[in-house]
């Protein structure tokens, strides 16, 4: 009886172990897989942490060192790089695009913002990848077109000679283009070359010989 009984709580107390272990495991992940859905008008506040979305992707494209100034604010450098995401929320293998922003050391002033553009008719997914540089205070959509992070409290001040955290937008865009960036930090520099997502060649055939067919019935 002593036997069957020591057997019991010893089987008992290796399931208790293993449900904690699984707990304790699962806690630290989604701590680092946070990322949020992020609509037009929506407002991530705070910006949510992620793990790498490069881990176990492949590289879609890349857009290096991209320069931007404010002439007597802040000079600059984005760099995109696309990922075929099999972390992405809105399937294996969906592109998702990451930010990296550089303050130069030369610059007088700190960065505030950095949006991009146009991100129209994407679902988005918004975060930033956690310890890799300056994180944003929170990430909004405030148009159709646009995704932006946004700098300026005490611990995530984006001043002369940092760089930004990781930016990352996941989207269901399996296409992507050039679009561009705006940075403000008291001046303002608009224009910056990035990647953003693009609809399919096949759908921009579709839509124009939609337009075509529209016309013919006018």
């Amino acid at each position: 009886m002593l036997v069957g009984y020591q057997s019991t709580c010893a089987a008992r107390l290796r399931a208790g172990t293993s449900f904690i272990i699984a707990f304790i495991f699962i806690a630290s992940f989604a701590s680092f897989v946070t990322a949020a859905p992020l609509a037009v008008s929506g407002n991530l506040n705070p910006a949510p942490a992620e793990g790498d979305p490069g881990a176990g992707s492949t590289v879609a494209g890349t857009l290096a060192n991209q320069p931007f100034a404010a002439a007597g604010f802040f000079t600059g450098a984005i760099t995109t790089t696309v990922y075929n995401d099999t972390t992405n929320p809105f399937g294996a293998g969906r592109l998702t695009f990451v930010y990296s922003v550089r303050n130069d050391q030369t610059s007088s002033n700190p960065i505030t913002r950095v949006s991009m553009d146009p991100y129209t008719g994407f679902s988005t997914d918004g975060s930033y990848q956690a310890s890799t540089g300056v994180q944003p205070t929170s990430i909004d959509h405030p148009s159709a077109a646009v995704v932006g992070f946004n700098f300026g409290a005490a611990a995530a001040v984006f001043g002369p000679g940092t760089t930004s955290a990781n930016l990352v937008v996941q989207t269901n865009a399996t296409a992507f283009g050039q679009g561009t960036a705006q940075v403000l930090g008291g001046g303002q520099a608009s224009g910056i070359p990035i990647l953003v997502p693009t609809p399919e060649p096949t759908s921009l055939g579709a839509l124009a010989l939609i337009a075509v067919a529209a016309l013919r019935r006018r």
